[in-house]
């Protein structure tokens, strides 16, 4: 009797374990968590990605003016070459300052917002600080 019960149990176990990852699975399928989760690991890895690309093109830049320097290439070769790679960085930089553009208007917001803090604490401070008769007479 305590061997079936043994294997009872432990298949009870394992199809609740099955049924959970499928309620997870479908939830996530129809878009009702985790997605947000999926989106900034693959945001992260896309700017990771996309810094990379950035360090190596400005890698290039700095070495293909050394090499013109060094006469190992042509001003012709240097100017196409140059071109390119600038072209490729712009493309890259674009894409960098795309990714962090929803991002910038809420830290601008709350920048503001902290100054305003700053200000009004700094103001409350400063009419506590000084009394109205100390101010209106002269030494």
């Amino acid at each position: 009797m305590g061997l079936p019960l043994f294997f009872g149990l432990l298949a009870s176990v394992g199809l609740l374990a099955a049924l959970g990852y499928l309620w997870r699975s479908i939830r996530l399928g129809l878009g009702a968590e985790g997605t947000a989760q999926f989106r900034t690991q693959t945001t992260r890895l896309e700017r990771a990605r996309l810094l990379d690309e950035k360090r190596a093109l400005l890698q290039g830049l700095r070495e293909l003016s050394e090499d013109l320097e060094a006469g190992k290439i042509s001003q012709d070769d240097f100017d196409k070459v140059e071109k390119n790679l600038k072209r490729r960085a712009v493309r890259v930089i674009q894409a960098l300052e795309a990714d962090i553009a929803e991002f910038r208007g809420a830290a601008l917001a709350a920048v503001a917002a902290h100054a305003a803090l700053s200000t009004d604490s700094a103001g409350d401070q400063t009419s506590e600080d000084t009394p109205a008769d100390e101010s209106e007479e002269a030494p």
